[in-house]
């Protein structure tokens, strides 16, 4: 999950016209076999739709006067009109459907050779973001638990000491599920560009939410599920970027031998372009400099800080 997320790219499809002319019975023809014959609903005639200038079924006009003749099908244009010609006969029995739209394909080429699968045009890079720039460190918050609080002052005081001026919500001991790291955003005004967070650590720590890997991976869903939710009431309200900061993988006290291997899916808010979301991974940061086993020392917290800066600055993130 490390870096922004991007969305998915789009391919193309080629229909083979020649698949769909199998499909109305006329693949598999030879040059001197006869038209398919289909037999006449009582009270018609019928003569054979291939076969050159034969005259298209009709009905015997009704008797009594003032009666209107029927109306007369206009035989079908020849090959190479630009016209779409009048498909041959389908299975015994049956009659091919008319085609309303040109297929792909027709026109002067021969409509029994499949076309060739051709490349989708090359998508064009993104231009490149704005930077949004540094300011006054108002336009960005802090909100989590205590990664962002303990040791050296967390995470916040490795930002302080950078220096900056950020505002800081953070507070130890706290959950993301229906806890109270919504809630600083909420203490926070609702005024910032750049949300800088940590959470969901607590919620498995406390809960013994990973002793076994189903329920990790359930954990794991859930709090990506409250992360979506915050994060979309988030953009709503005006923040532009949001930065995870993830948990170094030797950190807490979940088993090892439990955790996901796999990375969740991306968080659809992420990908509907009115928030940028990045994440920080933090293993290589930290280097195993846990005190506790649990915070990252007041060193580390350094390290991280300086990440995010860098981060936030290549990406042109208001900081």
């Amino acid at each position: 999950m490390d870096g922004k997320i991007s969305g998915l790219g789009t391919g193309g499809r080629v229909l083979l016209l020649g698949c769909l002319l199998a499909a109305l019975g006329g693949c598999n023809k030879k040059e001197n076999d006869p038209p398919d014959t289909v037999q006449p609903p009582p009270g018609q005639t019928m003569t054979p739709v291939m076969g050159g200038p034969a005259a298209p079924p009709s009905t015997p006009p009704p008797t009594g006067a003032g009666q209107q003749p029927p109306a007369v099908t206009p035989p079908a244009a020849p090959p190479g009109s630009g016209d779409v010609p009048t498909p041959p006969a389908g299975a015994a029995g049956s009659m091919a459907p008319p085609v309303t739209e040109p297929m792909a394909g027709a026109g002067a080429e021969d409509p029994m050779e499949p076309t060739e699968p051709t490349e989708p045009p090359a998508m064009e890079p993104p231009p490149p973001r704005m930077d949004l720039g540094k300011g006054d460190g108002k336009d960005v918050i802090t909100i989590g638990d205590s990664w962002m609080t303990l040791y050296g002052g967390g995470i916040q005081g490795g930002l302080d000491r950078l220096p900056t001026r950020y505002r800081h919500f953070g507070v130890a001991g706290t959950t993301l599920i229906g806890g109270d790291i919504p809630q600083q955003w909420e203490r926070s005004g609702k005024m910032a560009s750049t949300v800088i967070m940590t959470g969901g650590g607590n919620d498995i720590m406390f809960s013994g939410g990973c002793n076994t890997t189903e329920a990790c991976e359930m954990s794991v869903a859930r709090i990506q599920t409250a992360l979506g939710e915050l994060w979309t009431k988030m953009a709503d309200e005006g923040v532009k970027d949001v930065i995870y900061v993830q948990y170094s993988k030797d950190a807490g006290t979940a088993p090892q031998g439990t955790r996901p291997t796999t990375p969740p899916p991306p968080i659809p808010i992420c990908l509907s372009g009115r928030i940028n979301c990045y994440s920080l991974a933090t293993t290589d940061l930290v280097m195993g400099d846990l005190p506790d086993g649990i915070h990252p020392s007041g060193t580390a917290h350094d390290r991280i800080a300086k990440a995010l800066m860098e981060l936030m600055e290549k990406n042109g993130v208001r900081r």
